[in-house]
């Protein structure tokens, strides 16, 4: 210890008398061990006490410019052990104080003169216990009162200036705190998916239970029909928003193509100057999307499907403002305006974005944008992480059921794409939930006829298919091998998307993203583009098609659905009631009726429907398909769903065209609306990877069961050959945001042999279960770690629990703390005798009622004389953290991390004592490769040590080798090992000390 810094001399340990409650009972022996510093005995001095009590009444610069000088009368307690102080120097030699309690609650005071070891105890001739393992190194804490200093001049002075701008920032109002975009912070947060099992909770929860005995109506069962009714709730909103995302979508398309059309035949009648409806085409679609776009400049979260972020959410990953009421009104609105702005956008990814935060919204039972909260008391139970994730999960079913119509097909998209923990009671739920959402959309679409048979066509479909050559099927089973070809085929393409979005997102996120007008001008030019392509290129397109008669479609057979299809093709400059243009009718209209069309106009053998020429499907799907991929991802809210079913329907359709063109007709083949809806199938599944759920809604969207087949065939053709070239497109942007997401699959690197060891974050920041206010504030503000093990000091350094920075920060908030003079600890076995130490200062309802706005550390405040108190973290801690063994594998590490829905995961060795944590970041496969490769470089350089199995201690240590030549003959001969064929793993003798290897690198 350098003597000549003044900060570096032994510090005051203070001493604090217990209560005469806590005092009542204990024995000599217990005070001896006090002394001997075995246990967490708190013995005191009064006089001590009064210099504390005296420096507190003076004022607050002169308690830190005059600090208290260390002398022999000073007792050192046992405080330091428990509460945290700075390391003694043994060469002061101070007295030890030992006292012993009458029996009428007084004390008797006896000095024993013992050296102050470093760790804070004494030494007496009684020995002391030895910790279990070997020894854990603790961080430094700093002491609770500092020596004097002179603060004019020399180190000493610039010392005390130092120590007063690190108190500085604590108590100066008016600085200024720098803030992460994720709840103050500079990465995304975990969710807590498993309850704290502390002693605040279980005794909130014990009272429930006493409170309701012999009741029949108990927690358990309100519980359960709250959840219920909450669900049933989030089916019919969910529902009700899509009635009417859906009208007012309709309505705003009709109101621009109208004006359009109208304005187009007034020039074509020449009462119109030329270019008056391009013009006012273009300016509506403008105003369409800079309404979409200021949308999601009020809440940035509303850009996008926003599967990816729910995706997210429901692996566990904390995103700030996606389950928002903000949100879900920023994306309704921006979505409407998006769609009918014309840009190859749909409104069906959107909606399980809005199903979810429904979802989260009426599990909550309040919203800060409208000021409602109902009481904690009554949504306690659905305050929580667990809960909301749950609810969130029926949300996204519901908001597929609503989007599409399949209430099915959207719970098995939520537990294919969206759910990563799952439950059969979560599938009756969103069972529930999506049927809700479709019976509400059945009701309103049946209220115009007095509820009786649905017209299909006021919600989105793909119309009613039928059998076209009555009892047989529309093709035949050897096409099934051309369903394979097309599935192949829509896996390229939707490989090539997801790759061509892929790029031109980071050339976004590094020019576009950090300049909100840029992203503007971006969707403006977006916007122009698709203007001038579905305006000009039907205007190009100079073939006009005529119209079947009345007669041929009574003659033909034509079904009512192909007639009001028919009535729906667009003239564009042609002879309106007898002539279309095949482009405007695919570019000139709502998603919904396009689609429609390329599914039902038949073209199968002698009998030729209305149909699209070749070129003319041509000449729409690559402009369609490049606008779809520069559209997604821009400033605006929108989906991938219609887009891509657009684009593969044009595809499969051009492809069905030019096998009839071949064949001539003879009627070989199967018709083109056929090979319409399988192309959708696979450019859908080639982009989205979906397989299951995505059978299911496009089966519950047609209505016939007999494309079972060539529906799954298709999907699992697209799939697999998409997965060559890559993940689907929501993975994509999940990795590109920076969402920690852990894949069902494990990560290339479980592979490699690692283990728990090489891929933890070691030295973690750790308290004891006594830490000061100091210590605790100066760890929260200096780190943005959310979980802090708790050690037992006395015993080795053993973890006993863990403590999370919520549950700190409101402690901090609410000054749940306590001063030296007021507290009063009881040593280990006189816990045992007594209970329980004093119950706790804050209780479950004030930790957990202000969820999920807890407190930020930047946010609060403490004075100097704050930051001496001490804090008792054992009623708040999590007593049962899920730990695992240092030496464990890879594999079952991320098992476990990922099957529980953990947040943390405590590494600990063969003596509990914590070794270091592992959080989500840790398992990602990115970091995972790093990790891997650093630890390749350092065995290459000869720095990696390996792990061996000692035979006397039969125990786990971690033992470097003695020099380089010895480490290369170990590499050496390891090699010939694995040469030899043994198994990593294997057990072989090592060449160092006999033992036996059990780690062959």
């Amino acid at each position: 210890m350098d003597d000549g810094d003044p900060l570096s001399h032994p510090a005051i340990q203070l001493q604090v008398s217990p209560p005469p409650s806590a005092a009542k009972g204990r024995s000599s022996s217990n005070s001896s061990n006090s002394s001997s510093g075995s246990g967490s005995s708190f013995s005191s001095h009064a006089s001590t006490v009064s210099v504390w009590r005296r420096q507190q009444q003076q004022p607050r610069q002169q308690q830190l410019q005059q600090r208290v000088t260390p002398s022999p009368e000073s007792g050192l307690g046992a405080l330091d052990r428990t509460v945290g102080g700075g390391e003694a120097d043994t060469t002061t030699a101070p007295t030890a104080i030992k006292t012993q309690h009458s029996s009428d609650g007084g004390q008797e005071t006896e000095a024993e003169e013992a050296p102050f070891l470093a760790n804070g105890s004494t030494s007496t001739a009684k020995k002391k216990r030895t910790p279990r393992g070997p020894p854990f190194q603790v961080q430094h804490q700093e002491p609770l009162l500092l020596p004097p200093l002179d603060t004019t001049q020399g180190a000493a002075g610039a010392a005390f200036q130092q120590e007063m701008g690190k108190l500085s920032k604590y108590i100066d109002p008016d600085r200024h705190v720098e803030r992460g975009p994720y709840h103050g912070k500079s990465y995304p947060d975990s969710l807590t998916y498993e309850p704290e099992d502390s002693e605040v909770w279980r005794t909130h929860e014990l009272q429930r239970v006493h409170r309701e005995q012999s009741q029949f109506w108990t927690t358990g069962k309100k519980r359960a029909v709250k959840r219920w009714l909450l669900t049933a709730l989030t089916g019919v909103l969910i529902g009700l928003l899509g009635v009417a995302m859906t009208y007012t979508t309709q309505r705003l398309v009709r109101f621009k193509l109208g004006t359009v059309t109208r304005l187009l035949q007034e020039e074509v009648a020449g009462t119109r100057l030329p270019g008056a409806s391009f013009f006012s085409y273009l300016g509506l679609n403008l105003l369409y999307v800079l309404i979409a776009n200021a949308a999601v400049w009020a809440e940035p979260v509303a850009a996008g499907s926003g599967i990816p972020e729910i995706k997210a959410f429901l692996n566990g990953v904390s995103l700030p403002r996606v389950v928002r009421v903000k949100t879900m009104l920023c994306k309704l609105v921006g979505v409407i305006f998006t769609v009918g702005s014309g840009l190859p956008a749909g409104k069906e990814g959107p909606m399980v974005h809005i199903g979810a935060v429904v979802a989260a919204g009426v599990s909550q039972g309040r919203s800060s944008l409208w000021g409602v909260d109902t009481s904690f008391s009554r949504m306690q139970d659905f305050r929580n992480d667990r809960e909301k994730r749950d609810f969130v999960s029926c949300g996204a079913a519901s908001g597929v059921a609503s989007a599409f119509g399949a209430p099915l097909g959207g719970v098995l998209f939520s537990l294919e794409e969206g759910a990563s923990y799952w439950s059969s009671k979560l599938t009756y739920r969103a069972f529930l939930c999506a049927l809700l959402t479709a019976f509400t959309l059945l009701v309103i679409k049946t209220s115009e006829e007095a509820w009786g048979i649905p017209d299909a066509t006021k919600m989105f479909s793909f119309g009613k298919f039928t059998s076209l050559k009555g009892v047989e099927g529309n093709y035949s089973v050897w096409e099934l091998a051309l369903f394979v070809l097309i599935g192949c085929l829509g896996g390229l393409l939707g490989a090539f998307f997801n790759r061509s979005n892929e790029r031109l997102t980071r050339w976004r996120m590094r020019r576009l993203q950090p300049c909100p007008r840029r992203q503007c001008l971006e969707v403006v030019a977006v916007c122009a583009a698709m203007t001038f392509i579905s305006y000009f290129l039907p205007l190009c397109w100079v073939k006009c098609t005529p119209l079947p008669s009345s007669g041929a479609m009574a003659t033909d057979g034509w079904t009512e659905q192909e007639r009001a299809l028919a009535m729906k093709l667009v003239p564009f400059r042609c002879k309106a009631g007898e002539e279309y243009n095949e482009l405007a009718s695919l570019f000139f209209t709502d998603p919904d009726t396009a689609i429609k069309q390329l599914f039902h106009f038949r073209e199968s053998g002698s009998t030729h429907y209305p149909s699209f020429s070749a070129g003319a499907l041509i000449l729409y799907f690559f402009p369609f398909f490049g606008m779809a991929i520069w559209a997604y991802g821009s400033a605006v809210p929108s989906g991938l769903f219609v887009p891509t079913l657009l684009s593969g329907a044009a595809l499969g359709r051009l492809f069905g065209h030019l096998l009839h063109v071949m064949d001539g007709a003879n009627g070989t083949f199967a018709d083109s609306g056929t090979y319409a809806l399988v192309g959708a199938a696979a450019v859908l599944g080639g982009m989205a990877r979906m397989t299951i759920s995505l059978t299911v809604i496009l089966l519950e969207a047609t209505g016939d069961m007999q494309y079972v087949v060539p529906l799954m065939i298709t999907l699992m053709a697209a799939r697999w050959v998409g997965n060559l070239f890559g993940e689907s497109l929501y993975d994509i942007h999940s990795r590109l945001k920076g969402y920690p997401v852990l894949e069902p699959d494990m990560p290339p690197a479980a592979r490699k042999n690692m283990i728990a060891a090489e891929i933890m974050s070691a030295s973690p920041k750790t308290f004891r279960r006594v830490e000061r206010v100091s210590t605790i504030y100066d760890s929260l503000a200096s780190t943005e770690h959310d979980c802090f093990p708790v050690l037992n000091a006395e015993d080795g350094n053993v973890l006993v629990g863990t403590v999370l920075r919520k549950a700190l920060c409101v402690i901090l908030q609410h000054k749940a703390f306590t001063h030296p003079d007021t507290f009063s600890p009881l040593s280990e076995s006189s816990h045992r005798e007594k209970g329980r130490l004093f119950s706790p200062l804050l209780d479950w309802p004030t930790l957990e009622k202000i969820y999920p706005r807890y407190p930020n550390i930047q946010d609060i405040r403490i004075t100097v004389e704050d930051r001496q108190c001490v804090i008792d973290l054992r009623p708040v801690m999590n007593t049962a953290p899920y730990c695992i063994n240092e030496t464990a594998s890879l594999v079952r590490t991320y098992r476990l991390f990922r099957t529980m829905g953990l947040r943390h995961l405590c590494v600990v060795n063969s003596h509990n004592q914590v070794t270091g944590i592992i959080t989500r970041y840790d398992l990602l496969p990115d970091n995972l490769h790093i990790k891997y490769e650093h630890l390749s470089k350092a065995a290459t350089a000869g720095e990696r040590s390996y792990y061996t199995r000692d035979r006397r201690a039969s125990a786990f240590t971690v033992k470097p080798p003695s020099n380089r030549s010895q480490w290369r003959e170990d590499w050496a001969a390891r090699k010939e090992i694995r040469g030899a064929g043994v198994e990593e793993g294997d057990e072989e003798e090592d060449f160092e000390d006999g033992g036996t290897m059990i780690r062959v690198l």
